[in-house]
């Protein structure tokens, strides 16, 4: 229920169901005034919401709000100026110091909200009520500043804090700690915003009740906000909660929600010690600022995520994560994403992007993400982008995907992480000028799902990318296939200007329209291009330096186009055309070293240079041939041709022996 204590002072005032004595004359939601010495009922809308919110308790209750016999309530004068709180029989207990500026000072009311000592600097007295009358005193002056004196503060049930706007809470040097908290389902915090706008909290250490380094603790939150406007938390320190320090999202009474309502919030500057995470789920938040904070142990990760279609527009920036047991940087089904500057080191997975599979059909596209300038070191994978199905079987694709210019290091994943990696459907990702150093896994991994009713083109661009240290036969540079359950191959990929070392080659399937130029690769185990009956189709492999420890590429190419390339070092074979390869046209390619240069195991034809080479067990009987065409005698023994060349064209034109062997 809304109260006006002034016509400068509107406050909202939720209450348990009980019989209320007014203890000074207020004026009531309707306008009419509620009488000093009258009895009314009230009903308990804070109660409703932590029932529905499944967190409700008795004390919860109690420090909802100012009561009657619980709580002080609010004195005004004849004029309706605020003069203090009214505590039980009538008397007024210490109100707020008001300075120039509209300072309310934290030690100014009484720890147990009613009388005697006053909110405790020591951490020897529960000041939690008291700490709720200041945050009372300080919405009811219409905001302003509260400031906590240093100092380390107890409290033993979150602070609730509903309709406040322009504020700032701070304390420099001061300490607000959780004690004897009561975790069950649902979010416990310390301050518990909910519909506030323009709020800051800043300068103050806050510190939970999980100090193990490896265990959650559900409920376990620092500062909460519900369905708020323009927040900042900043220049903070968080140290040992089992759950989100910082949760900024929308209502979750319905979940998930209609629509995001949280929006513009600014975390910023703040050290992360010993958390489980930062968050943003279920419902989600819009246009926010993640930048220069830092994290030492981060057991869970920095979230982000929506239940709900969402525009996002979210900048992580300039962050330092050091140590941790899960994810660095954590979207799920958000897009509008800027991850950049940021450095992370020994997390398992740094930066990761997923589908919330928590719901059914989600109107969400998480699209336009921007990975770009991070240094992540000692990681199992680095980035990924994971666009799977929701419950319901549907599914989104994620479009407009760049990762660029980050440097990876130390990785120590196995054949299923990556440098990069990306899965699922996925269009227009560009993987530029990126650095991946000391790989066990795959540096570049794309197991895609392309799916015609979504994308008509996938459009990968993989290019300048550096990869150096790549150690056993699932370091693989770059790593290309379909999984789950596409409608058509991979289209339209291009892999370009690379340079990879010490690597167990490229692994390529089921691709339409690739272009594979201008890369260097110096290989300990050899290239595969097409496997069995999954060829490459239409391809361009043209100006590449391949050099290989074991040998060259081995390739199901239909209709490739091989020019220009060099093939060196190999001990068994430079090129080796496999399988249902056909209509294939080589030329200008160089073997410089004395290995073998083409091995030829397929029944299509092939050219090399101007002639054309087929394979079978005789010359030719069909199709066109021009003069200098070959077949390979694919069942050659001793005392049989070991093929047969054109000597004049036609069709099928004249074949003739090239010796017995």
């Amino acid at each position: 229920r809304r109260r006006q204590c002034s016509q400068h002072h509107n406050i909202k005032v939720t209450i348990m169901t009980m019989r209320v004595t007014i203890l000074s004359t207020v004026m009531g939601e309707s306008g009419s005034l509620l009488t000093a010495g009258s009895t009314y009922s009230v009903g308990d809308q804070f109660g409703q919401e932590l029932v529905n919110s499944g967190r409700a308790t008795d004390t919860d209750r109690a420090m909802a709000v100012p009561q009657t016999e619980l709580k002080p309530y609010f004195a005004t004068d004849a004029s309706g100026n605020v003069t203090g709180l009214v505590g039980p029989g009538g008397g007024v207990s210490r109100g707020p110091t008001l300075s120039f500026d509209g300072a309310v000072n934290a030690r100014d009311f009484y720890a147990n909200g009613v009388s005697g000592p006053l909110v405790d600097p020591t951490g020897v007295l529960d000041s939690t009520l008291g700490i709720q009358a200041a945050v009372n005193a300080l919405k009811a002056q219409g905001g302003g500043k509260l400031v906590f004196p240093p100092g380390t503060y107890k409290i033993t049930n979150r602070i609730f804090i509903q309709g406040l706007s322009n504020a700032v809470i701070t304390g420099p040097g001061a300490t607000i700690f959780k004690s004897g908290f009561d975790y069950g389902p649902g979010s416990n915090p310390i301050f518990y915003f909910l519909e506030c706008n323009f709020i800051q909290v800043e300068q103050l250490r806050f510190v939970g009740s999980q100090p193990s380094t490896s265990a959650v603790l559900y409920g376990d939150d620092g500062v909460l906000f519900v369905d708020c406007i323009e927040t900042s938390i900043m220049h903070n320190e968080f140290t040992d909660f089992g759950d989100g320090a910082t949760r900024n999202l929308s209502h979750f009474v319905t979940d998930p929600p209609i629509s995001v309502i949280a929006f513009n919030v600014h975390i910023a500057f703040n050290f992360f010690n010993n958390i489980l995470q930062t968050s943003s789920t279920p419902g989600g938040v819009d246009t926010v600022t993640f930048v220069g904070n830092t994290f030492y142990n981060l057991k869970g990760s920095v979230k982000f995520a929506s239940r709900v279609a969402n525009s996002g527009r979210i900048v992580v920036a300039n962050n330092v994560i050091k140590t941790g047991l899960g994810a660095g940087f954590e979207f799920s089904s958000t897009g509008n994403v800027l991850v950049s500057n940021n450095i992370a080191t020994d997390i398992p997975i740094m930066a990761n992007f997923y589908t919330n599979t928590a719901v059914g059909a989600n109107p969400a596209t998480w699209d336009n993400l921007a990975i770009t300038d991070n240094l992540f070191s000692g990681c199992t994978t680095g980035i990924r982008i994971a666009s799977g199905d929701y419950n319901d079987g549907t599914r989104v694709c994620v479009n407009n995907v760049t990762i660029s210019n980050n440097t990876i290091r130390d990785l120590t994943g196995g054949s299923n992480d990556a440098g990069i990696l990306m899965t699922g459907t996925v269009s227009n990702a560009r993987i530029l000028n990126n650095s991946i150093f000391t790989y066990t896994s795959n540096g570049i991994y794309l197991t895609l799902d392309p799916r015609a009713a979504l994308t008509a083109r996938d459009s990968i661009l993989i290019q300048g990318n550096q990869l150096t240290g790549g150690s056993g036969a699932n370091a693989k540079w770059v790593n290309l296939v379909t999984s789950g359950a596409p409608t058509r191959k991979v289209i339209g990929v291009t892999i370009a200007n690379n340079v990879s070392y010490d690597s167990a080659g490229s692994y390529l399937l089921n691709t339409t329209d690739l272009k594979f130029i201008g890369n260097t690769s110096y290989e300990v185990v050899n290239s595969v291009w097409g496997q069995g009956g999954v060829t490459l189709d239409s391809c361009v492999i043209a100006n590449n330096q391949i050099t290989s420890t074991s040998a060259g590429p081995n390739c199901v190419l239909v209709g490739a186009k091989i020019f220009d390339n060099v093939f060196d070092g190999a001990v068994t074979y430079g090129f080796r055309i496999d399988g249902s390869s056909s209509a294939l046209e080589a030329r200008g390619n160089v073997f410089p070293t004395l290995a073998p240069t083409w091995n030829v195991a397929s029944t299509g034809r092939w050219s090399l240079g101007v002639a054309a080479y087929s394979s079978g067990t005789a010359a030719p009987s069909t199709g066109s041939a021009k003069v200098g065409d070959r077949c390979i005698n694919t069942a050659a023994a001793v005392g049989s041709p070991k093929g047969w060349i054109c000597t004049v064209a036609g069709t099928p034109g004249t074949w003739v022996s090239e010796g017995n062997l």
